[in-house]
Order: structure tokens, then C-alpha cells, then sequence
């Protein structure tokens, strides 16, 4: 469903919550396209939201997405830039809080990545967190709420696969992908 040149790059598209439980605000960017095509693709590549199809000459451009009618699990945004295409992955999650994804690749030191038993989480100091452990399909597996510098998850019962934590604190959220193996 997504041509075999397809990158993955959230530099022209970002969510304001990912996941996301009803809706979410998709902004396009730095364009200054001919055409531009935006679609939302369930994991077997059924267009599930045709966003845009039109020209774009301005910086940013938000579209808000309605997901509430469709069942939790993994989405991608398709983008397609000038018969450019581009996509980027979005989590439905009925049980979603408000999660801000920005770039924090060091911020909150997680290892091993790729995990076989005990994935640790360093957060720094001691204020109140709340870390969530998703499934794939947005499936909250387990929460952890205290204050700690360091979180520890037992990953040996759960399936190889993809993961996703949600470490909230003061407000603010990262999103942090695991992968068990």
C-alpha cells in the first residue's frame, strides 16, 4: 500500500497527540507544493480518512483528524508531496491521555533497547511519573504513577514485538518505542 520508496519522516508531518483517543491535530510542515494528498491507511492499507488533496503555499497547515469511529490500533498518515511519499505512524488508543511527541532520544534514557527481560527507564529525579506500557494496537499493558529516578518493566510475559511507553510528567509526555526480543 505505500510505494516501495516510501520514507518514514515526521519532519513534514507531526500529530499533537500520538496516541490518541478521539482526535488528533495533524500539521503539514514546510511546503510549498504543487499537489499535496494526505490520507490516513489502517495497517493493511485501507484509507480509513482522505484528508486533503489540494495545493499547499504556506508554512504549516493543520487538518484535524477524527478517529473516534475507528477501533484502537496502528494507523499511518500518508503523505504525498509532489508524487513524494512520505509516512508516518499514528496509535489509536480509547485509553490515550494527552501524549506530546517531540524529539527526547536522550532525555529519558531507556535500556537495553531491543529487551529480553528487564527494561530499565532512567527519569533523573524524583518528581511524580506516570510511565505507560502500550501494546502495538494501543493497548494499555501496564501503568506505573510515583516518584522515582528509575522505572523497571519485567518484559519476559509479553510476545516479541513492538512496544511503546508514555512517560508523563509536570504535564508534558514522551513517547519512546521498545522493542522485545
Amino acid at each position: 500500500f505505500f510505494q516501495s520508496n516510501a520514507q518514514v519522516d515526521s519532519s513534514y508531518v507531526t500529530a499533537s497527540l500520538n496516541p490518541f483517543a478521539t482526535t488528533t491535530d495533524l500539521t503539514i510542515h514546510n511546503l510549498d507544493a504543487d499537489t499535496v494528498t494526505v490520507n490516513v491507511l489502517s495497517v493493511v492499507g485501507s484509507n480509513v480518512g482522505a484528508l486533503l488533496d489540494s495545493v499547499i503555499t504556506i508554512n504549516d497547515t493543520t487538518i484535524t483528524f477524527d478517529g473516534s469511529a475507528l477501533p484502537d490500533g496502528v494507523y499511518f498518515v500518508q503523505l504525498i508531496v509532489n508524487n513524494e511519499q512520505r509516512a508516518m505512524k499514528l496509535i489509536k488508543s480509547s485509553s490515550a491521555t494527552s501524549i506530546s511527541e517531540y524529539n527526547t532520544s536522550s532525555y529519558y534514557p531507556i535500556y537495553p533497547n531491543p529487551v529480553s527481560s528487564i527494561l530499565t527507564i532512567d527519569t533523573k529525579n524524583n518528581t511524580n511519573k506516570i510511565i505507560r506500557l502500550f501494546d502495538v494496537n494501543g493497548k494499555l499493558l501496564e501503568e506505573q504513577d510515583k516518584s522515582a529516578q528509575q522505572f523497571q518493566f519485567d518484559m519476559r510475559e509479553y510476545d516479541k514485538a513492538i512496544y511503546f511507553l508514555s512517560i508523563e510528567t509536570n504535564g508534558k509526555t514522551v513517547l519512546k518505542q521498545v522493542v522485545k526480543h
